[in-house]
Order: C-alpha cells, then sequence, then structure tokens
C-alpha cells in the first residue's frame, strides 16, 4: 500500500510540474521597431546630414536640405519646449535619422516619455513617416506624432 501511495505522489508530481501555468509573455520588442515601407530616396539622404551621435528630426517629409531640422544630443520628454521659427516641434517629425551611439531611440506620441511607443534602431534614417510603420501601428501613424524620446540600448518602454 505504501508503494502505491509513492507512485501515486511521483505520478502527480511529473504531471503537476507539466501542467504548470505558463509565464505571461512579454512584450515583442520587434513589435515596436519603425521601419520604412520604402527604399530610402538617396538624393534626399545625400541632401540632408546628421551628425554623429544625434538624434535629428525634419519638419518636411524627404527633406531635401537642413532647414527644418532640429538635433538632439541626449533625451527630451518634450518637444514643445524646442522651436522651429516659432513653431514647436512637438507632433511636428516627418522625417527622422538615429545617429546615436545606443541601440534605439524609443519615441513617444505624449510628453514625458507617455503615450504610445515605437523604437529607432542606430543608424536608422527614415525620410518620410508617412511611409513608416511598426508592428502594432499602420503605415503613416508616426508621421506629426513624435512628442518625446529617450535613448536606449533596449527596445522598451
Amino acid at each position: 500500500m505504501k508503494r502505491f501511495f509513492m507512485a501515486a505522489a511521483a505520478v502527480a508530481a511529473v504531471f503537476s510540474i507539466g501542467a504548470a501555468a505558463p509565464a505571461a509573455a512579454a512584450p515583442h520588442s520587434e513589435d515596436k521597431v519603425l521601419t520604412s515601407t520604402v527604399a530610402a530616396d538617396d538624393v534626399s539622404a545625400m541632401a540632408v546630414s546628421c551628425s554623429n551621435l544625434y538624434w535629428c528630426i525634419w519638419r518636411d517629409p524627404n527633406a531635401t536640405n537642413n532647414n527644418y531640422r532640429y538635433t538632439w544630443f541626449g533625451s527630451d520628454g518634450n518637444y514643445a519646449n524646442n522651436y522651429w521659427s516659432g513653431v514647436t516641434v512637438s507632433n511636428k517629425a516627418s522625417g527622422v535619422w538615429n545617429q546615436g551611439d545606443r541601440q534605439f531611440v524609443v519615441i513617444f506620441d505624449g510628453p514625458d516619455y507617455t503615450g504610445n511607443w515605437a523604437c529607432v534602431p542606430a543608424n536608422t534614417h527614415i525620410p518620410d513617416l508617412r511611409n513608416a510603420a511598426t508592428g502594432d501601428t499602420p503605415v503613416g501613424w508616426w508621421n506629426e506624432r513624435i512628442s518625446s524620446h529617450k535613448w536606449s540600448n533596449t527596445c522598451t518602454r
């Protein structure tokens, strides 16, 4: 009888290990990476510049010069404090370029790193956000929606 209970306990232990509740799935960071849906225009890419170690945005899509370019060396929690000729840069970016030394620039549609977010990988130039998407936002969604950004070595909020 004792052997029966020990065998039953061993079988129950094996099945309870296999029946353990699965851990909650972590968000897939690849769903948050912002990429262009079209090839970059070589003429546009050569006509604009973003210095090494900087994050740059342009007001105009497919900019052909550096007019209305804004650059950062660090993170910025509130684009409303930055201006192009008297107009805030908040929710105005139509082109971006990450030339930083971190893996990602994490962008947000709200100030203070709030709201929806996406990641722009290092050495990525997206001249027209109307042609960019993530795994969880449609093409063009990020055009004129960036309100803050931070540098990060991981694609996480």
